[in-house]
């Protein structure tokens, strides 16, 4: 199940951010992503994990994802 929440988290932020490091930890159903992106540049951090949570809103919805901690840096392009 880790392995599979993973790749579906991977497959939903990959779209969004042209990120130059995405690492993603799942232990269980919760997840640790550490990314850096030029789309989080200028933004406060509290809308940086925004962007984010869009992301994986359906993960959350439903229950397959209970908790994703982050830890965003922005880069510029």
């Amino acid at each position: 199940m880790s392995q599979e929440l993973e790749l579906l988290i991977r497959e939903r932020v990959a779209p969004k951010f042209a990120f130059q490091e995405l690492e993603i930890e799942v232990q269980g159903n919760k997840a640790m992503l550490v990314m850096s992106a030029p789309e989080l540049a200028g933004l406060s951090p509290v809308k940086q994990q925004q962007a984010v949570y869009a992301c994986v809103q359906d993960l959350l919805a439903d229950g397959r994802l209970h908790a994703l901690s982050m830890r965003l840096t922005a880069v510029e392009e």
